[in-house]
């Protein structure tokens, strides 16, 4: 990960991350994806509000997507209670591929999620193009997940989860 365009309070304006495998021994294998982040907007707690990420499968190579990704209502331990995620096969954003909302609860001081409940959508509502808000097309609801999770790791990494998944009729 490198942090750039830093801002008086912290904030890094600009982010990369370079993805790789591994192999069992932990020597790196190859790059997976490249990502190129814009954060545009921070709370007052230097948690990311308002973001935009390319995804390439290597630096300077082929876009992969484009996610505009919107938080609201933040947990103390950072995670977001509400997220807005629409995915784009075009750097334009003309081309949706889907959108997500994922809302977060029983969060634990270290910020395990216990619950998240994902819900897809196929359409957005009025999106301008240019990092504003996104409102799904509640008309084309997809699918949605429930995802519990009551087992993690010292990492972190979810161990025991019960996901029930729903679709819905077009």
């Amino acid at each position: 990960i490198h942090n750039s365009d830093i801002d008086n309070r912290g904030d890094a304006r600009t982010q990369t991350i370079s993805s790789y495998i591994t192999d069992d021994n932990g020597v790196t294998y190859d790059l997976v994806t490249y990502q190129a982040l814009t954060n545009r907007e921070f709370n007052s707690d230097h948690n990311v509000t308002n973001q935009a990420t390319l995804t390439y499968d290597q630096q300077g190579g082929t876009l992969l997507d484009v996610t505009e990704t919107r938080s609201t209502g933040f947990h103390s331990s950072g995670v977001a209670l509400h997220q807005v995620v629409a995915t784009f096969a075009d750097e334009a954003k003309s081309s949706l591929i889907d959108v997500k909302t994922i809302d977060n609860s029983d969060i634990s001081l270290l910020g395990y999620v216990g619950s998240s409940t994902v819900t897809r959508y196929s359409g957005l509502t009025g999106y301008d193009g240019s990092g504003g808000e996104l409102i799904p097309d509640e008309a084309t609801k997809v699918d949605q997940q429930v995802i519990k999770t009551t087992a993690f790791d010292v990492r972190g990494n979810a161990m025991k989860q019960e996901i029930v998944k729903s679709y819905y009729d077009p």
